[in-house]
């Protein structure tokens, strides 16, 4: 297992991305191969070897891909995980900091304050209009359809409207490509269990509302996709790949 040195965390000589890639460069293998061995897409591992926050998901799920990639290359995953937090606080640090007052970045705002430029007519169908939208916004907040209320309103008494049941979004929304073919075996929620076969080159979607367990052979080969986001493969353990969620979601 090797350890991040003091001299490898040292930004202006190297960052993590470039640490990481030396490495990889070192070991003699490319980012494909690093992609068949982790299940780390190629974009993502891109990101990280170019150390660009902005393309890579949250958080939680990107310090379950560092922490499989320094595995991979046998480094030390807390040093890691630990470098990678520190370049994440700074990075929010740097986009919080506050910029000069918006008149010094454009002097055309100061022509707003001309008597001359906005004539009264204009400046109450600007508040009538600013009104509007704030009312049409409250009305979304609380779950009120404005376009179901004016239809309702107007709709003749003869006439009953239809009341359509709202279904709250499922949280857990997991997308499964395959890229072998066998038998998988799915538990949604409160214990609703079955069996599904799948062959390679298809593509299956679950939404729960509480959890998700898979149980998959120990061939099983594909990319799973968590609201979204990449996930990677569980581990095997026993001959098989188990993955539960939200329990597995990385820290």
């Amino acid at each position: 297992m090797i350890i991040i040195s003091q001299e490898d965390t040292q930004e202006e000589i190297q960052t993590l991305g470039t640490f990481l890639r030396d490495h990889r460069e070192q070991k003699g293998v490319s980012l494909t191969d690093v992609y068949q061995a982790t299940k780390i897409s190629l974009p993502i591992l891109t990101a990280i070897e170019e150390d660009d926050y902005e393309r890579m998901p949250a958080v939680a799920f990107c310090r379950g891909f560092y922490s499989i990639y320094a595995d991979y290359l046998e480094l030390d995953a807390a040093s890691v995980l630990e470098r990678y937090s520190q370049n994440i606080n700074q990075e929010n640090a740097s986009s919080k900091r506050p910029t000069g007052p918006p008149v010094r970045k454009n002097k055309k705002f100061n022509n707003y304050a001309e008597p001359s430029s906005i004539s009264p007519a204009a400046g109450k169908s600007f508040f009538l209009m600013l009104c509007i939208i704030a009312i049409i916004g409250a009305l979304f907040y609380f779950n009120w359809n404005p376009i179901d209320y004016i239809s309702n309103t107007f709709m003749p008494r003869s006439q009953t409207p239809v009341q359509q049941e709202q279904t709250p979004m499922a949280p857990y929304s997991l997308e499964i490509d395959f890229h072998s073919t066998g038998t998988l075996k799915v538990t949604l929620d409160d214990g609703f269990i079955f069996d599904k076969q799948f062959t390679a080159g298809t593509s299956l979607q679950y939404q729960a509302q509480k959890t998700i367990i898979l149980d998959m052979p120990e061939t099983f080969e594909g990319n799973l996709h968590l609201n979204g986001f990449e996930i990677p493969l569980p581990k095997v353990e026993n001959g098989r790949r188990r993955l539960s969620l939200p329990e597995d979601l990385p820290d």
